[in-house]
């Protein structure tokens, strides 16, 4: 009876071991990330002090996420959230009409709630990529090319651990700079272009909660919210 008892035990235990990958993946949690990223409109006068790298490194990570219109979420590929989606709307329209700030860019996109190992970032601005000429880096799917485009590039990066954890690495070329390179086929170097402006920055995060990166020249607001 003893001995059964036992064997009923193990072969409960590995039936348990069979079906919990199969529930781990069924109970695989998403978010939805809003990101909302501005400029200061003083910005110019208060960055007189600031010392940026003269030859800062162009943002790069060692795996990237393509954003779609549609389809479920995987590790490779996030899915945008439309217009009627985003729920910042207002902040942003707030923030367009205090006068102070100067929005760049706002998105929001739906992921898995991957480990810091798996968790791959977002190019900004989703879509797109610097483009140039022959001096450019080739590009090998994980390095951002060192040609920066005018305006804002960089990256973003959310992941889950104990905590949610969100990761900047943005870099901004000033309005003078950025109208300067408008409409050229090929933008020089980064660090033909100092001083570029570099955002790095990362904050432990708490899901549902709007988030605010400060930074003397661009500014965040991030909110996680998990999808039920």
């Amino acid at each position: 009876m003893h001995h059964l008892r036992r064997n009923g035990s193990g072969l409960l235990a590995l039936l348990l071991s069979l079906l919990l990958p199969a529930a781990a993946l069924a109970d695989q949690q998403y978010f939805d990330v809003e990101l909302i990223l501005f400029r200061h409109a003083e910005a110019t006068s208060q960055q007189a002090g600031e010392r940026w790298p003269r030859t800062p490194d162009a943002p790069h990570h060692a795996r990237y996420a393509d954003l779609v219109s549609d389809g479920e979420p995987t590790a490779d590929s996030y899915v945008r959230l439309g217009e009627n989606a985003l729920q910042l709307r207002g902040v942003a329209q707030r923030l367009e009409r205090h006068g102070g700030y100067t929005v760049l860019l706002h998105t929001g996109w739906r992921q898995p709630g991957l480990g810091n190992a798996e968790a791959a970032a977002v190019r900004l601005p989703p879509g797109g990529a610097a483009s140039g000429g022959g001096d450019e880096m080739p590009d090998t799917g994980s390095l951002a090319p060192r040609r920066p485009p005018p305006g804002l590039s960089g990256h973003v990066r959310i992941y889950r651990e104990r905590f949610l954890h969100a990761e900047f690495d943005l870099r901004y070329l000033r309005g003078e700079q950025a109208d300067g390179q408008a409409g050229r086929a090929s933008l020089p170097l980064f660090e033909q272009l100092a001083p570029v402006v570099v955002m790095q920055d990362r904050r432990r995060m708490r899901s549902g909660e709007l988030h605010h990166l400060d930074h003397p020249v661009i500014g965040a607001l991030v909110r996680v919210t998990p999808v039920e």
